[in-house]
Parts: C-alpha cells; sequence; structure tokens
C-alpha cells in the first residue's frame, strides 16, 4: 500500500463490510454490486455506504443555527441489550436506571472518547428502543476513525448480548427450579 493512513482506510471499509456480511448478507450483495468496479477513493464511498446500511434507520442532519451534523442512530442491538436488561434488573432487583447509565458509559466509551469526532451526544431511551445523537464537529471530524469506532460500539454491544443471553438463560432456569 502506499502509507500507513490508507491502509487503516481500507482496513475499516473491510471491516464495514464483513459486518454487513456476518449481520445483513443482502445488503452486502448490494454493496458488492454498487462497487464492483472502483479506485482508491472508492474505499471512502464503500464505508460510507456500508454505514448507512448498518445504520438504515440512522437519520443525519444539519442544526439550523451552527455548523453541527446531527446523527440519530438507532439499531436494534441496542434494542435488544435494553429489553435484556430490563430482564436482567428483574431477576437481580435492580433499578431501570442503572442498566440506562450502564449503556451511556458504553456509547461514551466507544463513539464519543475514541475520536475526536463527536462534539456533544445524548442517548434516549423509549419503551424498548435506545436512539443515540451525535454532534459531529464541523471541524475535526474524522470519518473513517468515527465509523470505526461505532462499528466498535456494535460489536461489543452484540458480544454483550451474547453473554447476557446465556446467563440470563441461566438465571430463568434456576428461578423456575426454585419455584419448583
Amino acid at each position: 500500500m502506499y502509507d500507513y493512513e490508507y491502509e487503516e482506510d481500507v482496513l475499516i471499509s473491510l471491516q464495514m463490510l464483513k459486518y454487513l456480511y456476518d449481520n445483513s448478507p443482502e445488503r452486502f450483495e448490494d454493496a458488492i454490486d454498487m462497487f464492483r468496479e472502483f479506485d482508491v477513493d472508492a474505499f471512502y464511498m464503500v464505508a460510507d455506504y456500508a454505514f448507512w446500511e448498518i445504520f438504515h434507520d440512522g437519520i443525519a442532519e444539519q442544526e439550523e443555527d451552527s455548523d453541527f451534523t446531527v446523527l440519530h442512530l438507532k439499531h436494534p442491538v441496542f434494542n435488544r441489550y435494553l429489553d435484556m436488561g430490563w430482564r436482567w434488573c428483574e431477576i437481580h432487583n435492580c433499578g431501570i436506571n442503572a442498566w440506562q447509565k450502564k449503556i451511556k458509559d458504553i456509547v461514551e466509551y466507544f463513539a464519543v472518547s475514541s475520536s475526536y469526532s463527536v462534539f456533544d451526544w445524548n442517548v434516549e431511551f423509549g419503551a424498548n428502543s435506545v436512539k443515540q445523537d451525535l454532534w459531529l464537529s464541523p471541524h475535526i471530524y474524522e470519518h473513517m476513525a468515527f465509523n470505526a469506532s461505532l462499528l466498535d460500539l456494535l460489536l461489543y454491544v452484540q458480544r454483550e448480548n451474547a453473554c447476557l443471553e446465556k446467563e440470563l438463560t441461566v438465571a430463568e432456569d434456576e428461578t423456575e427450579m426454585e419455584a419448583t
């Protein structure tokens, strides 16, 4: 390759495509069909395309009185984590606020602190949904690093979901055994 930054961008693009391949094969096929022939700059387009396919419910909008772009992101992985958090809190007699704080900490660690791209952020909770609002810095936004941090965030929550699912199954089985 040509230099370190270029190599990193290629790897991030490939990582995002792999995520699509593993989690949404039909969207992966669409991306491959769209970018069959491309030049070096197309890695950035592939990463953008993959980003919006991964966060297909996401919205980007320009804030009226400033230069900030605001991303409103939702993903089923977070909704599942919140739902299992409700169940975990019921079993362990804790407040859901503690679980919501945990989700906010995870978002802060991966999406906010890993790159200088985010100026401000907020996490909102619905009955069964999690929405992230991220204000992107107009002067320091690092496109590929930001995409990679959000992908790392998703992968982390997926792993947490798998562990939590096992833990909940064991806890629910124990509760059923105690009841009988």
